[in-house]
């Protein structure tokens, strides 16, 4: 009977200890889960798809705790589904929402353009989704086979004094 007592005892401890290492096993394994997903850069703008961009866009990001900034940010981009590096933001010690920018100049009219963001954290790096907007096009004004209604009031005058002339 003693034996048995004994032989029960030394079970239960031994169920709650692996009990207790599953389960802060699977908490180390989602919060590290979690805190990936959470500091990857966001809310790009433009906005993913976008169309008409205007040619001199600035490219704005966010990153959902702003309040847990990376040590620089790298910029990624180009007319190549897969951007090539573009430039950092250098340094940043504290950036509330809306200061994570980067101006890419003067772009081509009626363009796609790709880009993404890799945040550098202290011994991790975080990138972001690819990223893609079209520039708008604009017109010279001369439309092929259509004419304009003002130029055809215009020539009417015109006509009509040449008429008058002969």
């Amino acid at each position: 009977m003693f034996c048995k007592r004994r032989s029960s005892r030394t079970k239960k401890p031994f169920l709650f200890i692996l009990a207790v290492l599953s389960l802060v096993a699977s908490l180390l394994f989602a919060g590290s889960a979690f805190a990936r997903s959470v500091l990857e850069p966001i809310n790009p703008a433009p906005e993913d798809g976008a169309t008409g961009v205007p040619t001199n866009v600035t490219l704005y990001w966010e990153i959902e705790f702003p309040h847990v900034n990376a040590q620089s940010y790298d910029v990624y981009f180009g007319t190549d589904p897969d951007p090539l590096y573009f430039d950092s933001t250098g340094d940043v010690e504290y950036m509330e929402p809306g200061d994570l920018y980067m101006d890419v100049g003067e772009l081509e009219e009626g363009e796609t353009y790709y880009w993404r963001v890799v945040a550098h954290y202290i011994g991790d790096d975080m990138t972001g989704p690819t990223w893609s907007f079209k520039t708008e096009e604009t017109s010279s004004g001369c439309n092929a086979g259509i004419l304009n209604p003002l130029f055809l009031l215009l020539l009417t005058p015109m006509g009509l004094l040449l008429r008058k002339s002969k």
